[in-house]
């Protein structure tokens, strides 16, 4: 989805967001919330409050209007996209619906899967669903080894469609053609996607994908999207439930049945549940409407006049490249030399990346420019 305003990034935006007391390089692990979500923030408040200046706060539209601006984000249709609680709640949900969590069936995903997608089907595997994960090799996951996977007949191919541990970034449109091929649905974790680079659900031929918000998406916790391919919907037998799910519902207590309801036929109908984090909600409604102003092509562009230059530094510096070349991924994974120092140097730089035991990562975003990339170079080989 393009639409673009022209307005210019790096620099420029900072005005957008408060003031901060480190130069923040990962919005990949979390993004900073801007003024005017943090605006938007304050007048749900007030409405929840009962102040007369929330009176114009209106829950219902608020959510419908943010429902449809991340299926246009996505090149989806509304009625494919339902609210989660997280990315993980959606990848739950998936299986379940398609009656995979109680052991039967089996499950192709890959090393790079998220962390915690990959503890989900160790447990499920311990549980009698027949898992196969897919090993890395030099950084990324091969299309043939994928393949080779799915010669046995495979339910559901789950997978991160950008990895968060070093930005390896599938074909997502050659993963699914080749399951679909195979007889197999795709789910694909998109939330280092979603908000970061390009992404069409209907250009990948994904089934299922999910995201929670606080990252590229510029909104909070507790709130994510589940997408659920149309022509999928009649696949899904839910076993969880909750009020969302109908367009009607109306109370008899005194009469038999005491409830009576309607079905919705949309994706909300097969995950919708109850009550969600309405005032991230509301951020959203602010930050994705941002995000569509400027336009996630010309976000991607503007990373990559970051991404570029400091992997050609750190290239000359002797690190360790993770990250794929030439993969448009937003983040960049790599092993500096002084590996066990590089938190300290940095938080003593004031600059924000995650660091972990093997590796650091950098995502930049739309306020970040080539000043702070000298910066964590300078701070890096100190």
């Amino acid at each position: 989805m393009k639409m673009e305003i022209g307005r210019p990034l790096g620099v420029a935006r900072r005005a957008d967001f408060a003031p901060m007391s480190r130069i923040h390089l990962d919005a990949a692990y979390m993004h900073p919330m801007s003024l005017g979500a943090r605006q938007a923030l304050d007048r749900y408040a007030e409405y929840r409050m009962g102040s007369s200046s929330g009176e114009g706060h209106d829950d219902g539209a608020i959510r419908e209007q943010v429902q449809r601006m991340f299926a246009t984000l996505i090149g989806a249709k509304p009625a494919e996209i339902a609210f989660v609680p997280s990315t993980m709640a959606g990848e739950n949900a998936v299986l379940s619906a398609l009656g995979l969590s109680g052991g039967k069936g089996r499950v192709v995903t890959d090393a790079l899967h998220f962390t915690g997608s990959l503890y989900l089907y160790e447990r499920l595997a311990e549980h009698g669903l027949d898992v196969e994960v897919v090993p890395a090799r030099d950084d990324r996951i091969e299309l043939t080894d994928l393949a080779a996977a799915l010669e046995k007949p495979t339910d559901l191919v789950a997978l991160s469609s950008v990895s968060n541990y070093n930005g390896f970034r599938h074909d997502l449109e050659a993963v699914c053609a080749l399951a679909h091929a195979r007889g197999a649905l795709v789910y694909a974790d998109i939330i280092q996607a979603a908000g970061a680079v390009p992404f069409d659900v209907k250009a990948s031929g994904v089934d299922f994908c999910a995201c929670a918000t606080y990252k590229w998406l510029m909104g909070d916790f507790g709130v994510g999207f589940l997408y659920a391919r149309g022509d999928r919907l009649d696949r899904l037998d839910p076993i969880a439930f909750g009020y969302r799910q109908v367009s009607e519902m109306i109370a008899q207590p005194m009469a038999d049945p005491p409830v009576l309801w309607r079905a919705r036929p949309d994706a909300t109908g097969a995950f919708g549940m109850g009550t969600m984090a309405s005032g991230a909600v509301a951020q959203l409604h602010h930050s994705l409407d941002d995000l569509l102003r400027i336009g996630v092509e010309a976000l991607a562009r503007h990373r990559e006049t970051l991404l570029t230059p400091l992997r050609e530094r750190l290239v000359a510096k002797g690190c360790r490249i993770l990250t794929p070349e030439a993969s448009g991924s937003p983040l960049l994974a790599f092993v500096p030399p002084g590996l066990d120092t590089v938190g300290a140097r940095l938080e003593a730089a004031g600059i924000f990346a995650s660091v972990y035991e093997d590796r650091v990562r950098v995502a930049p975003t739309l306020f970040n420019d080539l000043d702070d990339i000298g910066a964590l170079v300078a701070a890096l080989f100190a």
